[in-house]
């Protein structure tokens, strides 16, 4: 298990979350953390999972949360899924892409 990183950049006006590492239960307290704290900013958010070598359903419900979440707040929240052909070929088979999208 890779410990995950939980970095923030600013380009323009939208906020980069980048996951990299195993985004899964172990790590949800961190995760839940870091989403919390982009919802209290302003602007536009994007959540990159690119470099995500583990995403499984708790933090595919944290993601949901936190999308809608901004939703709420009339933001613009996006998902980059994970480059890992094997884990997207699992979330699609999961149907966790969709509820992501």
């Amino acid at each position: 298990m890779t410990k995950p990183t939980f970095t923030t950049e600013k380009h323009n006006e939208v906020t980069m979350l980048l996951i990299q590492g195993d985004a899964n239960v172990q790590y949800s307290g961190e995760l839940k953390k870091f989403l919390l704290q982009s919802v209290s900013r302003k602007g536009s958010e994007n959540l990159v999972l690119s470099q995500a070598t583990e995403f499984d359903v708790a933090s595919a419900q944290l993601a949901y949360q936190w999308k809608k979440k901004l939703e709420q707040q009339n933001r613009t929240a996006t998902i980059q899924l994970p480059d890992n052909k094997n884990l997207i070929e699992l979330l699609n088979k999961t149907g966790i892409t969709k509820i992501l999208k």
